[in-house]
């Protein structure tokens, strides 16, 4: 953990992905110029080169969607916790009521959460883009879930940072409470 007295933050996580994507948008690139130099060549397209970039098409939005960050992916500070895919900004510390662990796992591959339950969740939900609301993490692990799977970090150790940060800064705040209601 870094020195939270500097302002830097206490884990900053890109993802991990970086390089795949690239080589993923490569190779659909390189599909699609064969499809339509294909095209342009024999003047029609044969059914099965229609079928492979219709469905090239479909499997590739989804995918750059969900990788589109290149910066980093989540940022743990003084201030709170910042994951740029739940697209509400900044959660702060003192707003998360409870952090629980969730795994959800689809043909033996698991997926890790980080989900909180919040204080103040519709001043959060408010914040929600339109695309952020579609968010899939919803239906899984609540509105306001950290998938921790692709990034570098094991799901335990973060889990255990951020339930250490919230009791911190709960402790600090409560303190300070008690030091202004004795003035």
């Amino acid at each position: 953990m870094e020195n939270e007295k500097s302002g830097a933050p206490i884990l900053r996580l890109d993802s991990q992905n970086q390089a795949e994507r690239k080589v993923a948008l490569v190779g659909f690139i390189i599909v699609m110029i064969g499809v339509i130099f294909q095209y342009v060549a024999l003047g029609e397209l044969p059914l099965m080169l229609w079928i492979l970039a219709v469905a090239m098409s479909i499997v590739a939005v989804p995918y750059f969607w969900k990788n589109r960050f290149t910066g980093p992916i989540l940022v743990l500070d003084e201030e709170g916790v910042f994951d740029a895919r739940l697209g509400v900004g900044t959660i702060r510390w003192l707003d998360i009521k409870r952090a629980y662990q969730y795994r959800f796992s689809v043909y033996g591959a698991p997926t890790d959460f980080i989900c909180f339950e919040l204080y103040n969740e519709q001043t959060y939900r408010a914040r929600k883009t339109f695309l952020s609301r579609l968010n899939l993490n919803l239906l899984i692990g609540g509105p306001f879930s950290i998938v921790v799977s692709g990034l570098k970090i094991e799901p335990k150790r973060l889990f255990e940072i951020i339930v250490t940060e919230v009791e911190k800064r709960r402790a600090a705040s409560e303190q300070q409470q008690q030091t202004e209601v004795g003035n």
